[in-house]
């Protein structure tokens, strides 16, 4: 009887013992498992993270962009005890990163995506991608009894996913909720634009839309005015309903960029047009710098930058001018494409020669057109390099240039011999960290038609016609002097 108790008493303690295997209530990541994969930063080590059934904590490691806090103060990265998760972790360089689309499999394999409007899509799912724990979901085999309400203790409470105080987003859509606020920046050629959203401005998740649209002939604007960027800048927002939201609790603060060609700010305004009348109203109180200007409104709509041939009514600025920074680097993202490409598309000056091919002492006859209007004269240089990429010729010249206007342009005696070359044209506006806009194109030298039919009568021609002078001249004088007697 002893010895049935004594078998039974350890067949009782190794079942117990195996469950308590089997399910870890804390984890870590396995050795050589722990890499995930983001298309903005790059591969993402996750070993320094503890699971536990309410939480992610610790942290993860970017090569170029450091440590990620996986337990932040203000949120952190939420386990419902399934393995599904959710909250947000925080880096320096990467800002908020959402979990609520990452899952844990009974396995403990992680998988799904996280997102941040920096670290763009971290995803657990890559070829390569391969984070594992060994912490496992609950069963009920082994699932602890709830903890005890002990009053005011608090002990055991899973952390809330609480949304981050604060987000910044660039190239994209801001969306806020109640209780955040934000910044989003939009990069154009002339500089960033930038629209502030203070705490308390909404009352129900909103998304802000920044919007650039360049000034044609067909553009409507007040008369007298003329857009100093080349462009209206349409900024609105709508709540999840897609109702659009045009004022809002508190004002938000907008800083659009000005081309670096201007010089006077005294003839400077902003206006905005009224959505139903669409006509243009000056907003007051905006702050002018030589490198923007900033503005505070409590609606949004279209604003357009205007520089008007009288001065602009003398006013105090809302915002100090200190307040406006100077624009600084954007970061974009590297991609597959060619990241050392100076000249985008949009940037491209229009070349087009009256002829693929030159005589060697001809014309090369240019027909450029210009992407932008500038508003002061601009360098537009001018340079043809060789087949080795010398440069045979180089120009520079003051231009004022209109957007989508022809200017022809004429290169004589260049005195290159027959090959291939590329002519480069490119404009600077401004200073040197304005954009430049610029195109190559080929052409050719081929030899000149006229040259070829002298030089085919070879030496015998020369001979030949050399012959014919004397005689001529020796008939000449034979004439003269039958004349004589």
């Amino acid at each position: 009887m002893k010895r049935h108790q004594l078998f039974v008493f350890a067949v009782l303690c190794v079942f117990l013992v195996s469950v308590h295997v089997v399910r870890a209530a804390t984890g870590t990541i396995l050795s050589g498992h722990s890499f995930a994969w983001s298309e903005n930063i790059g591969w993402v080590n996750f070993s320094d993270a503890t699971i536990t059934d309410s939480a992610v904590t610790g942290y993860a490691w970017s090569q170029n962009n450091g440590w990620i806090n996986l337990a932040p103060t203000q949120s952190g990265v939420v386990n419902n005890g399934t393995g599904t998760l959710s909250g947000y972790g925080w880096g320096e360089r990467v800002g908020w990163i959402n979990f609520s689309g990452v899952t844990i499999d009974t396995n403990g394999n992680f998988s799904g995506t996280a997102s941040g409007s920096l670290i763009g899509t971290l995803t657990f799912d890559c070829t390569y991608c391969d984070v594992q724990t060994d912490w496992r979901v609950t069963t009920e085999e082994t699932e602890p009894e709830p903890p005890q309400t002990t009053g005011g203790g608090g002990a055991g409470i899973a952390p809330s996913q609480v949304p981050p105080p604060f987000i910044e987003v660039y190239d994209e859509d801001l969306v806020l909720l109640p209780g955040q606020s934000g910044i989003a920046t939009k990069s154009t050629s002339l500089g960033p634009i930038t629209l502030s959203v203070p705490v308390g401005a909404v009352t129900e998740r909103t998304t802000f839309h920044i919007g650039e649209e360049i000034t044609t002939s067909d553009t409507v604007l007040p008369e007298g005015f003329f857009p100093v960027n080349g462009a209206v800048y349409t900024i609105d927002a709508k709540t999840d309903n897609q109702e659009p939201a045009h004022t809002f609790l508190k004002p938000l603060r907008i800083m659009f960029p000005l081309a670096p060609d201007v010089q006077d700010l005294t003839h400077l305004s902003v206006y905005w047009q009224d959505d139903v009348s669409q006509s243009w109203q000056r907003v007051p109180g905006v702050a002018f710098a030589q490198y923007g200007a900033a503005l505070e409104v409590s609606h949004l709509t279209t604003f357009v930058v205007l520089r008007g041939e009288d001065p602009a009514p003398i006013e105090e600025p809302l915002i100090p001018v200190t307040d406006i920074p100077p624009p600084e680097y954007i970061p974009v993202w590297t991609t597959d494409t060619d990241t050392q490409a100076d000249l985008t598309e949009e940037n491209s000056i229009d070349i087009t020669f009256d002829a693929p091919q030159f005589e060697e002492s001809g014309t090369v006859d240019v027909t450029f057109v210009f992407p932008v209007t500038s508003t002061t004269n601009v360098i537009v240089t001018y340079e043809i390099v060789n087949q080795q990429g010398d440069v045979m010729y180089t120009q520079q010249e003051e231009l004022t240039v209109n957007k989508d206007q022809s200017y022809s342009k004429s290169f004589s005696d260049l005195g290159l011999p027959v090959g291939e070359y590329t002519l480069n044209v490119t404009t600077q506006y401004g200073d040197t960290t304005s954009t430049v806009y610029g195109s190559s194109q080929m052409f050719y030298i081929v030899e000149n038609k006229q040259t070829n039919n002298v030089s085919s009568y070879g030496p015998w021609g020369w001979i030949i016609s050399i012959l014919i002078g004397i005689i001529v001249v020796w008939v000449i004088k034979r004439m003269e002097g039958k004349s004589d007697v």
